[in-house]
């Protein structure tokens, strides 16, 4: 009975493992597809203005990000978790009321939020961006606070009900319609106006379709929001705000220091490599929009509730082997990456490139963790290390940035910021959950990625002025050189190949080239 039950509890583990997969994998296609769009118009929108202009945008951005600080205000959060929750138990029926007292919570605000930065436009101007005729940016970028809020929360209530190809769809669309209109309007020459009214546009159209896609769902119906009901989202959803905010507000703050010590030449260049930073959020937060139903779903089902520090654990893991040849290189071929795609204006771009890869590889362990504590309803404390977090950017921000200014900020929050959220998630998790990091495993695929890089690194120092050819020539040596290596290092097992080839054998996008690259992995076998 014993061999039956745990049978059973493998076959409901590899299920939910199948489950996230697949809408990981939708996530993913959407994402890789919006990040198509918005690599087209970034590099056509960063050529034609150059550094200086397009550091404008960065600081006006950075600025009304400031007032976006709260995010969702924890929204997003709150629809995707309670959702996936309320389907996991059947509760159809309290989704309607759920979406509706959510969206009345951001409308207003959003709304409030928006009308202040555009109040305060004019002061900020004049100080941040050094001149007060500028305020119109502002203004314009602004609507971008409530239509992101918006889009945010759209997609997430998709995704909690386990809509993840209408959620992709809402993904594609808003990335689309941004993309178009930055280009068109860069091309026309709106100036810095241009990605400011293609980021707003963007956002909000891709909300108008979620909108659509949640109101014609059998699954939800909207109803009048309630003063009880939103009671009890905010509850739960404030200690996420506060928890954004701190993180948003450093972030945003930390740019308009920046534009204190330096040029907008500086933040120009700045901005390439923060940009560049979500390239790799297109895995990271693909996979975490599934962890947070997944693991809420596993702390829901009292058989698998002790699992949850092994499945995030193993999260972890596939993020380290599907990420990791990517960060590596870009890291070693950031030179040939930043000039094909940004031109050589950005001089100092590649150098910001190479930490800001790097960090983010610090940065999943830490994300993970803190995607587990929410679903585990642990927010107050996420709360908290976030607090200590902020602080820690703040007591070095004026450190870092007047004696070393872009690279001591990228250090700060790519280098230093992942390791201090590390520490203090993990280690929270490593407690409460009994998770395990499998730093062995992790650290043989680190290895198999430095001694794959080893081709690219050489082509890049003996290769011409033809960057072209070289990243394509580069990428084939790495992806042939990186499954055999990664089986001799010992940075995937047998066990491993046969878990994730039953999962990928389920997921209907990257299925299949997973199964290829593990066939061709499990000839060392």
């Amino acid at each position: 009975m014993a061999e039956i039950a745990g049978a059973a509890e493998e076959g409901s583990a590899l299920e939910l493992g199948a489950r996230t997969a697949r809408m990981a994998s939708f996530i993913l296609a959407s994402k890789v597809l919006s990040f198509a769009f918005l690599a087209a118009s970034f590099i056509v929108v960063t050529r034609l203005l150059g550094p200086s202009v397009y550091g404008i945008y960065v600081v006006a951005a950075a600025v009304v990000g400031t007032f976006g600080s709260f995010g969702s205000f924890g929204i997003a959060t709150a629809l995707n978790k309670f959702g996936a929750e309320y389907i996991t138990r059947k509760e159809h029926a309290k989704l309607g009321p759920l979406v509706s007292d959510g969206l009345a919570i951001l409308l207003i605000a959003g709304a409030i939020l928006m009308l202040l930065s555009i109040a305060l436009s004019v002061p900020i101007a004049r100080y941040s961006l050094h001149n007060a005729s500028l305020a119109y940016i502002i203004q314009i970028i602004s609507g971008s606070i409530l239509a992101s809020m918006l889009f945010g929360a759209g997609y997430s209530v998709l995704i909690g009900v386990g809509r993840s190809m209408h959620a992709a769809l809402v993904i594609t669309s808003g990335a689309l319609f941004q993309a178009a209109i930055s280009i068109g309007l860069a091309v026309a020459g709106f100036g810095a106006l241009a990605p400011a009214i293609g980021l707003v546009v963007g956002q909000a159209s891709g909300f108008l379709l979620a909108l659509y896609l949640i109101t014609t769902s059998n699954l939800v119906g909207l109803v009048a929001p309630s003063i009880a009901g939103i009671r009890r989202m905010l509850k739960f959803s404030a200690p996420i705000a506060l928890s954004n905010m701190f993180g948003a507000v450093m972030s945003n703050a930390s740019l308009i220091v920046l534009g204190l010590f330096a040029t907008t030449f500086v933040l120009g260049n700045f901005g390439i490599a923060s940009k560049v930073g979500y390239m790799f959020d297109i895995v990271f937060g693909s996979i975490s929009l599934s962890l947070l139903p997944t693991f809420t779903a596993t702390l829901a089902n009292s058989k698998l509730s002790h699992r949850a520090g092994e499945f995030f654990g193993y999260s972890v893991y596939l993020a380290f082997l599907l990420a990791a040849p990517l960060i590596f290189f870009v890291a070693i071929l950031a030179k040939p990456v930043s000039f094909v795609a940004f031109s050589g204006v950005y001089t100092l771009a590649p150098l910001y490139l190479r930490i800001t890869a790097l960090g983010l590889l610090i940065y999943i362990a830490g994300s993970y963790a803190s995607t587990l504590m929410v679903s585990a309803n642990k927010v107050k404390e996420v709360m908290k290390y976030n607090a200590v977090i902020a602080a820690v950017q703040l007591a070095l921000l004026f450190v870092l940035v007047p004696e070393f200014g872009g690279i001591g900020l990228v250090v700060l929050m790519f280098i230093i910021t992942p390791i201090v959220m590390g520490i203090l998630f993990v280690r929270a998790i490593m407690r409460d959950f009994r998770a395990q990091l499998r730093i062995g495993r992790l650290i043989r695929v680190l290895a198999a990625n430095l001694i794959s890089s080893v081709p690219a690194y050489l082509l890049g120092l003996f290769w011409g002025g033809e960057y072209i050819p070289l990243l394509i020539t580069a990428a084939i040596a790495y992806i042939a050189v990186y499954p055999p290596v990664l089986v001799l290092v010992g940075g995937m097992s047998r066990e491993d190949m046969d878990r994730i080839r039953s999962v990928s054998l389920r997921i209907p996008v990257v299925g299949d080239a997973i199964g290829l690259l593990l066939s061709y992995a499990g000839l060392l076998f």
